[in-house]
């Protein structure tokens, strides 16, 4: 594995594109590089962080980088005048390689500058194998035709990655019949390198080709899709427009973020006013087929391994009469959504414990990631 240096270029030096990519590619396993001015780049290795370089980036080489990762992104001038708070974005390497850019302005501190963070990309969509998916939820991807599938946890817990395997595994096969729509923020895997010659795929990016997730579920509403990757449910629009789309015949992916199952429909519900909540409680548990939770622990080789909770609706009886349980308990649905894990589903504690016993994670690890994440 390499090690920091501080030869990279030269301080005060005019910076290039090439000096751009030769501090993404210092660690080749880092799973982020993160980059600010006056402080030191750092890469996220196996969820441990090493030195990319051995001093700190100057104010005008960290807008000379910025400058180079831009390259066409009409906004990125105005991220480098100190025009705009944030931006998101993918960059594509000289060598083909990709990286999801998050670029924010610390808007306390005029002198601040922004700060960067480049997230490697896979080239292709995970197959199922590489995210180790569960097998139940491989059967209900392959066996509904309408409905919500979600994947939760932190930042940086692999959501991405495991909705990928799934939809990987409808697109790439030899007489695929799959209409795939995504919208995204922003596009992340490109299926077009693995899919079959009769699936058709069509990405949205938001900002770019829509305005917003619930205008892009609207407009591939509209093209005959079979299945459907919300990138994110982050507002009462987005949430009401998936729900939508599932319940009108579609099977549709999604992520959000809370921690574990039975917070998701607390979590959920926030979005609405306190008016809608037992509506969309009712909706959402209606529609949904599975929910995979996940967080990534260290292995005891280096590496990083997703512990998961999970649980499948298909498995609860009635899609109404469990609706109207979770719908008419509302007071109590995260004591309700903990029972209905712990009899029908596979608690977070059951995925850490098979792991320690099978001795790919330490007993502390477990504990630190999921008590922090």
């Amino acid at each position: 594995m390499m090690s920091a240096r501080d030869d990279d270029f030269d301080a005060g030096s005019k910076v290039s594109r090439g000096d751009l990519e030769s501090l993404l590619n210092r660690f080749a396993d880092a799973s982020d590089i993160f980059l600010k001015q006056d402080t030191y780049p750092v890469a996220k290795v196996f969820g441990r962080n090493r030195l990319v370089m051995n001093r700190r980036l100057q104010q005008n080489e960290m807008r000379q980088l910025l400058t180079a990762a831009y390259k066409d992104n009409v906004n990125g001038y105005d991220m480098v005048m100190g025009k705009a708070r944030s931006l998101d974005f993918v960059y594509e390497g000289l060598d083909g390689q990709r990286f999801r850019v998050a670029v924010a302005r610390d808007m306390q501190s005029e002198t601040a500058g922004p700060s960067a963070t480049f997230r490697r990309i896979k080239p292709e969509p995970w197959t199922l194998a590489e995210a180790d998916a569960p097998e139940d939820l491989v059967y209900v991807s392959r066996t509904q035709r309408s409905g919500l599938i979600l994947v939760t946890g932190p930042t940086g817990s692999g959501k991405s990655a495991t909705l990928s395997s799934l939809l990987r595994d409808h697109v790439e096969r030899p007489d695929s019949s799959c209409i795939l729509r995504t919208i995204e923020d922003p596009v992340e895997f490109v299926y077009g390198r693995v899919a079959a010659p009769t699936a058709v795929i069509d990405q949205m990016q938001v900002g770019s080709s829509v305005e917003s997730f619930s205008d892009g579920i609207r407009a591939h509403l509209r093209m005959a899709p079979t299945h459907m990757l919300v990138g994110e449910v982050r507002d009462a629009e987005t949430a009401q427009a998936a729900i939508w789309a599932a319940q009108s015949g579609h099977l549709v992916y999604a992520t959000m973020h809370p921690n574990t199952i039975p917070e998701l429909f607390d979590y959920w519900s926030k979005f609405f006013p306190q008016a809608m909540r037992a509506v969309m409680i009712y909706n959402l548990a209606t529609t949904l087929k599975y929910v995979v939770c996940q967080h990534l622990v260290p292995t005891v080789d280096g590496k990083r391994v997703a512990v998961r909770e999970c649980l499948d609706f298909t498995r609860l009886g009635s899609a109404g009469s469990v609706a109207q349980e979770i719908a008419s308990n509302s007071e109590r649905v995260f004591q309700l959504m903990r029972e209905k894990v712990n009899l029908y589903g596979r608690p977070m504690r059951q995925s850490a414990l098979e792991l320690i016993e099978r001795g790919r994670v330490r007993q502390e690890d477990v504990i630190t990631y999921l008590m922090t994440g």
